[in-house]
């Protein structure tokens, strides 16, 4: 038994999650050792580590917990961040929702390393099987933005507790409060991280989808059925649709309607046809068989953080525009410098919340276009192919892979991971905001 699971436990990782996984380990959420061999990078499961883990966030929540105790015990006025009733409440949401997110990051830490250590392997295998073909996602772009996104989320973490620091000192509030809300920060970058390495899972695994899809259209391209179907010269329009006429597409099952339409003008031999074709078939369907396992795991494995993280988005995209608008609204005890960063500060939170809303949900959305783009490549290469060719076969199977064998990013099956999704949220904050101002308001009269 112990053979058959050391094998999962190291495997090769990309630099731009190795950048991610290094930082990751440094706040407790990714509990690894790296192992430099050659030009790769290789990670396995520490034990030490977890111990460490565990310990960390313990300490960060427990300090966040008396912290919020403490400010909550002593008078409005002097309060840190609760200065009024609907603050308080706000407040003590977010505390609630990021010390659990970090918690469950960490506690649940080492055995997502090991899940992620058998995502890796498998996306490695399906990279080597395809590596004739070329990605447009690259590695070098995913790298920048770990970067990015790593030094935009600590200046921006930073500066809001060095505001936070200077208006305690600035109206004689307790200085000791405001340095133990840095384990809310702490909490907060921790939750950053977990979603980083959600984002960066699935963009792998969508580059690895996308390797599939030219495959296929290498496959389409060699055929020539790309210059039957793209002719430019309007005259041949006619003759173009009577060689190859395009499937119906007005219909709300467009695989159905791909497997009624029929080519009766004109079918297209491949001019490799043969074991060489049968087999580039099996292999890309193999492949995108992978990759639906791996997304169908990544979904399941991560449904109570990424549902965590859109509560998070959610309940800083309310609080922060509401900060925003009652910096307006009242009558601000700051002045001078105070009174303008702060409304900046929070116009750079709500972008930031925005942000991440939109990095967590694109990779999920193209992955979905990407099956979609995948169902409608294998229906041009079966309704071309002539059903003689022994690859018909294949593209036969290929198919039924694709009808059967759907996978998709639906956390606990709560909602599924697309752009209207964010529409939805959206709409939801701007219910939640007016409704929290018109509360505001009133406790003001």
């Amino acid at each position: 038994m112990t053979m058959s699971i050391k094998p999962r436990l190291q495997c090769m990782v990309p630099p731009s999650l190795a950048l991610a996984l290094r930082v990751s380990r440094l706040a407790g959420i990714a509990p690894l050792k790296f192992v430099a061999k050659q030009s790769n990078i290789m990670i396995r499961l520490s034990t030490s580590l977890c111990v460490y883990s565990y310990l960390l966030v313990t300490a960060l929540n427990v300090c966040t917990l008396i912290a919020v105790m403490i400010d909550f015990s002593v008078p409005v006025k002097l309060s840190i961040r609760m200065q009024t009733e609907t603050k308080r409440f706000v407040w003590i949401a977010d505390v609630v929702i990021v010390g659990i997110l970090s918690g469950v990051g960490v506690y649940t830490a080492p055995i997502q390393m090991r899940r992620l250590i058998a995502y890796l392997h498998r996306i490695h295998k399906i990279n080597s099987d395809l590596g004739t073909y070329s990605s447009s996602l690259t590695d070098k772009m995913l790298h920048r933005l770990t970067i990015g996104m790593l030094l935009i989320t600590s200046v921006i973490i930073v500066t809001d507790f060095t505001f936070v620091m200077y208006l305690a000192d600035l109206n004689h509030r307790q200085l000791l409060i405001a340095i133990m809300y840095w384990c809310y920060y702490c909490s907060y970058f921790i939750a950053h991280l977990l979603e980083m390495q959600f984002v960066l899972i699935a963009a792998l695994a969508l580059s690895s989808l996308k390797l599939v899809n030219n495959g296929l259209r290498t496959l389409l391209h060699q055929s020539g059925i790309e210059s039957l179907t793209e002719i430019p010269n309007s005259n041949e329009q006619h003759t173009a649709n009577a060689i190859l006429p395009q499937p119906p597409k007005k219909s709300v099952n467009n695989s159905i309607d791909t497997l009624a339409f029929v080519v009766t003008k004109r079918s297209v031999r491949f001019p490799t046809a043969g074991w060489m074709d049968q087999r580039t078939i099996r292999r890309l369907a193999l492949s995108y068989g992978s990759i639906c396992e791996v997304v169908r795991q990544i979904d399941n494995n991560n449904g109570i953080i990424v549902l965590l993280l859109l509560a998070s988005f959610l309940l800083h995209l309310v609080v922060t525009p509401y900060y925003l608008i009652i910096s307006f609204v009242t009558e601000s005890p700051h002045t001078g410098f105070e009174k303008v960063l702060n409304p900046i500060l929070q116009t750079v939170w709500c972008l930031y919340h925005t942000f991440g809303l939109v990095m967590i949900i694109e990779p999920c959305h193209r992955t979905h276009e990407e099956m979609e783009t995948t169902r409608e490549l294998v229906s041009r290469v079966m309704c071309s192919a002539d059903p003689r060719d022994p690859i018909s076969i294949e593209l036969e199977m290929f198919f039924r892979q694709l009808v059967l064998n759907k996978a998709s990013y639906a956390p606990l099956k709560v909602c599924t991971l697309t752009r209207s999704l964010v529409a939805t949220i959206l709409g939801s904050i701007t219910t939640y905001l007016i409704v929290i101002v018109q509360l505001e308001i009133k406790n003001m009269q």
